[in-house]
């Protein structure tokens, strides 16, 4: 019988930190912008580019061909065959019968002697030891620590400010210059544009910042740390050394001799009749074309193209953009932001910290009885051990082996699985 630690899991009831969350009904001053529209006069000043069209004599240069003929001698070569007999030499085969002589492997079967090894098994009984393992639960002590939840307040500047548009009188540049022909001038941007001698200084319009701070006291939710001692059982492995007897079988060589039958190969000598091929030198002649190349000397005439210049009048007509001056009036519309303050509910979420209790699944180390089979003899199957279930004990190194006799394991002993 063999003890075994199995997991068992286990509910238990534990208490939790939380924070949990509640919605507050809240009320804020918020600046809005309203847009309104503005009619506005201006002039603009347009230049228009207008068609005309022109008349003028160019004069221009042409190349005019001129052919001529000219002659041009040259030398080749032309090919020219010639016929020449040509002697040769050709190998004639002839058949010629010769006696050979070549040589046989004979078999033979011949009793030849050998030595052979037997192995004989003989019975040996021997004395080894096995250690024994047992488990004894142990109840422990450890120190744990847990979150507990503190509530703490804490002031904070907060800005609620808005954006305000402010009209304000720009700097007076120097005298508006008159656009130059062929440029048109673009209206500044949020202002008037000047013409020379009507209407007042330009106005600008820009975005102003007015900060509003408010000191506002927020909840916030601290973990302090608080230790706490909690009991755990640890079962403890001890090993004690017990002797067995084991009888095995050992085999001794022995040496015996047989005869067998071994095929021996003798040589011997036999002739043959060998047809075989010779070759005899015979001189021949046959004619042959040899080629040669002669020069010849050959007139041509090609025909040569040259050009001259020329020069000539024509009359082209052309198209002229000449530039005019348009002014002419238009009406604008322009948006100016006007800041009007509301008041608006809004629902912001607090937190509250809660201590809670839940389940929570926990494993615990049982220990179990269970039957093993164990056999001790060497070369043997190996002894059957229960499988450790997951999260089971670990095992440890065997007990050190004892110089006089042999020692056979059963199980190695596990580390304290820590409760």
């Amino acid at each position: 019988m063999q003890v075994v630690l199995v997991p068992t899991y286990v509910t238990e009831r534990r208490t939790v930190c939380a924070t949990e969350y509640r919605e507050e009904q809240r009320t804020r001053a918020v600046c809005a912008y309203k847009t309104i529209q503005v009619p506005e006069e201006r002039v603009k000043v347009t230049t228009v580019m207008v068609p005309r069209t022109e008349t003028k004599m160019i004069e221009y240069t042409v190349q005019v061909p001129v052919e001529s003929t000219q002659q041009k001698t040259y030398k080749m070569k032309v090919p020219v065959w010639t016929e020449v007999q040509e002697t040769y030499n050709v190998k004639v085969p002839v058949l010629k019968e010769i006696q050979e002589q070549y040589c046989v492997q004979v078999p033979v079967l011949k009793e030849v002697p050998f030595t052979y090894c037997v192995n004989v098994p003989q019975p040996v009984t021997q004395t080894l030891t096995r250690t024994v393992s047992t488990v004894v639960p142990k109840v422990m002590s450890k120190t744990v620590c847990y979150c507990v939840p503190v509530n703490k307040t804490r002031n904070v500047a907060v800005d609620r400010g808005h954006w305000e548009t402010r009209v304000e009188q720009a700097p007076q540049m120097g005298p508006m210059q008159a656009p130059m022909k062929g440029q048109a001038q673009a209206p500044m941007k949020g202002g008037e544009k000047q013409v020379p001698g009507i209407g007042p200084a330009p106005v600008a319009c820009r975005q102003v910042w007015v900060p509003n701070v408010i000191n506002e006291e927020i909840v916030e939710v601290e973990q302090q740390s608080q230790p706490t001692e909690v009991q755990y059982m640890v079962y403890e492995q001890h090993y004690e050394q017990v002797p067995y007897q084991c009888t095995s079988i050992c085999y001794v060589p022995e040496t015996r001799t047989a005869t067998k039958k071994e095929v021996v190969y003798q040589t011997e000598v036999r002739t043959r009749p060998r047809t075989i091929v010779e070759y005899e030198n015979q001189a021949r002649t046959r004619p042959k074309k040899v080629l040669s190349f002669q020069e010849q000397e050959k007139t041509e005439s090609y025909p040569v193209i040259s050009y001259r210049p020329e020069k000539r009048t024509k009359e082209v007509t052309y198209t002229v953009c000449v530039p005019e001056t348009k002014t002419e009036s238009y009406t604008v519309t322009r948006c100016e932001q006007v800041p009007e303050t509301q008041i608006e509910n809004y629902t912001t979420r607090v937190a509250v910290p809660a201590i809670k209790e839940m389940e929570v699944q926990v494993c615990r180390m049982v220990p179990k009885v269970v039957s093993m089979t164990i056999c001790a003899c060497p070369g043997s199957a190996p002894m059957s051990m229960p499988a450790p279930g997951k999260g089971g004990p670990q095992q440890a190194p065997p007990a050190p082996q004892q110089t006089p006799s042999k020692t056979v394991s059963l199980q190695a002993a596990p580390t304290c699985c820590g409760g």
